[in-house]
C-alpha cells in the first residue's frame, strides 16, 4: 500500500477507533525533552505524548512504520510539537513532508525552537503552523502544555 495512503487511514482510524488525543513531541535534546515530560506528568496533562529526536523518526512515526506499526502503541498524533534544529531532517523537511502528505496535511502544529529568526517565523506562517513558541523566551513547559490543551480542545490559540 501506498506510504500516503497509509498515513492517510492511519488518521482516520485514529480519528473512529481512538477519541484519546496524542501530542508527538518531535525534539532532540534530550534535557528538554525529559524536562518537558515531568512538567506533563506534574500537569496531570490528559493527553498522550509520544517522544522522537529527529525528522526521519518522526516521519517514520507519523507512517506508521517500524517499530511505530502498533497504532494502539503509537496512535496517530492530534498535533505534532515541532522542533526545527534536529539531526537527519530538519523541522521544515519535517513540516513541508506533513503539508504534502494525505492525512497529514490538516494535523495541527506548534513550533518550539530556538531559532528565533523573523524569516523563519514567516516561513512557518505560510506553511499553516498553528503556533510558534521561541525556546528560552516564551518556552516554559507550562505555557506549551496550554497551549496544547487548547489547541486540542478546539480553540485556535492564534500565532504566539
Amino acid at each position: 500500500m501506498e506510504r500516503s495512503v497509509r498515513c492517510l487511514l492511519a488518521f482516520l482510524m485514529s480519528a473512529v477507533v481512538d477519541s484519546h488525543k496524542t501530542v508527538l513531541v518531535i525534539e532532540d535534546n534530550a534535557d528538554e525533552a525529559f524536562l518537558f515530560q515531568y512538567a506533563v506528568h506534574e500537569d496531570g496533562c490528559s493527553f498522550t505524548f509520544r517522544f522522537v529526536s529527529d525528522g526521519e523518526e518522526a516521519i517514520t512515526y507519523m507512517k506508521g512504520e517500524g517499530p511505530f506499526s502498533d497504532r494502539k502503541a503509537n496512535p496517530f498524533p492530534s498535533l505534532v510539537l515541532l522542533d526545527l534544529m534536529l539531526p537527519k531532517l530538519n523541522g521544515f523537511d519535517v513540516l513541508d513532508w506533513m503539508r504534502q502528505t494525505p492525512g497529514c496535511k490538516e494535523l495541527r502544529v506548534i513550533i518550539w525552537s530556538g531559532w528565533n529568526y523573523p524569516a523563519n517565523i514567516e516561513r512557518a506562517k505560510k506553511a499553516g503552523v498553528d503556533s510558534f513558541i521561541i525556546k528560552g523566551l516564551q518556552g516554559d513547559a507550562a505555557k506549551i502544555i496550554s497551549l496544547i490543551e487548547s489547541e486540542l480542545g478546539g480553540e485556535k490559540a492564534g500565532f504566539h
